[in-house]
């Protein structure tokens, strides 16, 4: 290959090109992403030939997700709580459906959503036939609580907060949503993609995460604003039992378990 193809130099003046015109993270109004930490970078590096799909051959870094998953669990008080790393919020998303979907099998499934919702909730409900329910926003950027329960019925299988929304960064009202939750059975999944990694930190947190009652499962994403390297995702569940559904090849377990 080396006989016939680019000279490295060749080929990497080319991505080198092609990179320089990306625009800086710094530089884009609600960026999902940070610039990564060099230890992030250099951590990456080490791993990047690992495959977490076979945790049976890769103990060390099977470790290094079970630890991932207890350290995000107690930041979002839970130490005990389940999951396994993922590309980022997309795929948490998607999964997280995936599991409210097989815990209620219906006819005709819905989810109720926030209007602010991330797209990925669209892709995620194309993906797996159920429909989504977009309910409108109040005065202050966040979903009304009671136009989410008036699109409950006997087929909703999930509803869905979000904590940070991509534009403005609000978020919505977690504990009324997991009351709604709780009183109906229902699976309830936070996307704390965007502040999962804010929120802990400041003065006065609102209450998003299993803190709350009825929370059943949150994605936070450490390359959202965690200055980790893309992609870095992560999709946590208060009941080890629903990761059950999704045959993973993870261990699925925090490391007190």
């Amino acid at each position: 290959m080396r006989e016939t193809g680019l000279p490295d130099e060749e080929l990497f003046s080319f991505l080198e090109r092609a990179r320089a015109e990306d625009a800086a993270c710094e530089r884009i109004l609600s960026s999902m992403c940070t610039r990564p930490h060099p230890v992030a970078v250099k951590a990456h590096k080490l791993f990047i030939g690992t495959n977490l799909g076979d945790p049976g051959l890769y103990h060390g870094t099977a470790s290094i997700e079970r630890l991932l998953v207890e350290r995000l669990g107690t930041l979002l008080h839970f130490p005990e709580a389940c999951g396994y790393a993922t590309s980022g919020g997309t795929e948490s998303n998607i999964q997280a459906l995936r599991i409210a979907k097989k815990l209620k099998p219906v006819d005709r499934p819905n989810v109720v959503v926030p209007e602010s919702v991330h797209f990925s909730f669209e892709k995620a409900c194309e993906m797996l036939g159920i429909e989504m329910r977009a309910a409108p926003l109040d005065a202050r950027y966040r979903v009304d609580c009671g136009a989410v329960a008036g699109q409950i019925d006997a087929d909703t299988v999930a509803l869905v907060g979000v904590a940070g929304s991509t534009e403005y960064g609000m978020v919505d009202p977690i504990d009324d949503l997991g009351r709604l939750a709780a009183e109906n059975d229902i699976f309830f999944h936070v996307d704390a993609a965007f502040g999962g990694l804010v929120i802990p930190f400041l003065d006065r947190p609102v209450p998003f995460d299993f803190a709350v009652p009825g929370v059943s499962s949150i994605s936070v994403d450490p390359h959202t604003l965690g200055m980790a390297t893309i992609p870095t995702g992560c999709l946590l569940v208060r009941e080890a039992g629903h990761l059950g559904s999704l045959n993973i090849c993870t261990p699925y377990l925090s490391v007190k378990q």
